[in-house]
């Protein structure tokens, strides 16, 4: 076989862990760094959001919410089941729109819309509870609206 495979750069180690991974396991090291395969993605588990999934979802419902209603929550406009209710319509709306490409089954749905709506209350309740908060913002851009030009780089 001498012969048969040339050695290219691509297929020397050329990091601390490629030639360990060499080292460990050739194959390994020939589908990964050279074949550049990789593991197949798994599919979602139908049972529970992961936590990168529903973490973003949580954070979602709390920029929308207070996106509309942090000047009355802050203030104390109304009371805090009015505003709990709309967090809660809002949760709702969210889950229901990532489901649609996110498989649950069964009763996972029921949970997870529970957990959420729990988790949402829990740190409404906080938040109404604590004493001179001021909103400066909630979300703010930063950067330029318009591109700047730069001497001699190209604009896009």
């Amino acid at each position: 076989m001498d012969g048969l495979l040339r050695r290219s750069p691509d297929i020397a180690p050329s990091s601390a862990s490629a030639i360990q991974t060499f080292l460990r396991c050739p194959h390994r090291f020939l589908f990964e760094r050279c074949l550049h395969w990789e593991e197949p993605e798994t599919l979602p588990d139908v049972h529970t959001l992961d936590a990168l999934t529903y973490g973003t979802l949580f954070h979602s419902v709390m920029e929308s919410f207070f996106g509309a209603s942090a000047d009355d929550f802050y203030t104390h406009r109304g009371r805090v089941e009015e505003h709990l209710r709309r967090s809660g319509t809002e949760a709702d709306r969210l889950l229901d729109e990532l489901v649609r490409f996110y498989p649950l089954e069964g009763d996972a749905l029921v949970r997870e819309r529970e957990r959420l709506r729990d988790d949402v209350e829990h740190a409404l309740r906080h938040e109404w509870e604590r004493q001179g908060v001021a909103v400066a913002c909630i979300e703010r851009p930063f950067g330029y609206p318009e591109p700047v030009s730069i001497e001699g780089l190209p604009v896009r």
